[in-house]
């Protein structure tokens, strides 16, 4: 475990004790704070009727007559009630009928401390004073130093590519390849590879240059793409706590370095120079590892669609394809979710 963050506020740090503990599995804080302290000894006091702290009963009863401008108040205790006890101890009243004021025994706590239970709290005309009762009270601080420990970095390591299955010696070494090549070295199977200069001969015709960068994968590479996207957004959720951003740095910048960019959705632009430059969610059932499907650079897309825009009548990418001859393929940017660079049977 490693603290990364220690907020200590003056002098007081000297003599900070453990409060307690809060977590979330991942992250604890350890609160501490300066030691409790005894509360103020018991006043009288009747801070919903009349302000300030007084010598007696009777006291509180003619501050609340002043207060109120009445007539004389007399203080009658609870009977059975010690006046030496905290809590409301009697009544102010002006006769046997007339209630006008509850005085009791309360214990208060330096401004900036809270009391601890048991307590029952009153507010009301005394100001900012923290009141309430009981034999144990003591007054808390509030918690003047936070330490955050985290427990490593909850986002896993990117697997290795040669672990993932299936890796048996006739498949490793192509997944090996692709990882080395990013992917562009694969054979498709001759009916996609026909279907590919199909396109590449119509967008000639269109003064564009069709730029492959990815054709057939193995099923542990395709898992292996899926695993960085998915990585990239799980180190995204943490961005806004910095102990664990910082605590996952290093395996952060190993998926950045492999998807191109930081990005929760597609790179777009310039990608990471060596990455995969992964510009669209990999599919989980995906046509590439029956070598039907290819991709192409978003220039290629960018150029045809400029191109075919400007023909008359205009064409799209699509339209393109199923022009005669027909070069059998299926666009992606026409999916649900569109996959602009992607092609397949």
């Amino acid at each position: 475990m490693k603290d990364l963050l220690l907020r200590a506020v003056g002098a007081a740090a000297a003599v900070l004790q453990f409060d307690r503990l809060s977590g979330n599995g991942v992250t604890t804080y350890r609160y501490y704070a300066v030691p409790p302290l005894t509360p103020i000894q018991p006043g009288w006091s009747d801070c919903a009727n009349v302000p300030g702290f007084h010598a007696s009963g009777q006291a509180v009863c003619d501050a609340r007559r002043v207060w109120i401008n009445s007539g004389p108040l007399t203080y009658d205790p609870y009977p059975n009630t010690p006046q030496d006890g905290f809590g409301a101890l009697g009544i102010c009243k002006d006769g046997p009928y007339n209630w006008l004021g509850y005085p009791g025994r309360w214990l208060t706590c330096p401004i900036g401390y809270s009391q601890l239970t048991p307590i029952t709290t009153i507010g009301g005309l005394c100001g900012d004073a923290v009141m309430g009762w009981g034999p144990d009270a003591m007054c808390r601080s509030f918690a003047t130093a936070i330490i955050t420990v985290v427990s490593g970095c909850p986002v896993p390591e990117l697997t290795p590519v040669e672990t993932i299955p299936p890796n048996g010696p006739d498949v490793l070494p192509l997944t090996l390849r692709l990882e080395q090549s990013r992917g562009a070295d694969l054979a498709l199977t001759p009916e996609t590879e026909t279907a590919r200069q199909c396109l590449i001969g119509k967008a000639s015709v269109a003064n564009v240059t069709v730029v492959t960068t990815s054709g057939t994968r193995t099923i542990a590479y395709q898992k292996h793409l899926i695993e960085i996207w998915d990585k990239m957004k799980e180190h995204n959720k943490y961005k806004d706590i910095p102990a664990i951003w910082e605590a996952c740095k290093t395996r952060r910048e190993k998926v950045i370095a492999e998807k191109g960019c930081s990005s929760n959705t597609g790179c777009v632009g310039a990608c990471t120079a060596g990455s995969h430059c992964i510009r669209y969610p990999p599919a989980i059932n995906s046509k590439h590892p029956d070598g039907r499907a290819f991709d192409v650079s978003g220039d290629t897309i960018n150029d045809l669609r400029t191109n075919l825009a400007a023909r008359q009548p205009p064409q799209s990418i699509s339209e393109l394809l199923t022009s005669p001859p027909a070069c059998n393929l299926t666009w992606g940017g026409g999916f649900n979710d569109p996959d602009d660079i992607h092609f397949q049977q």
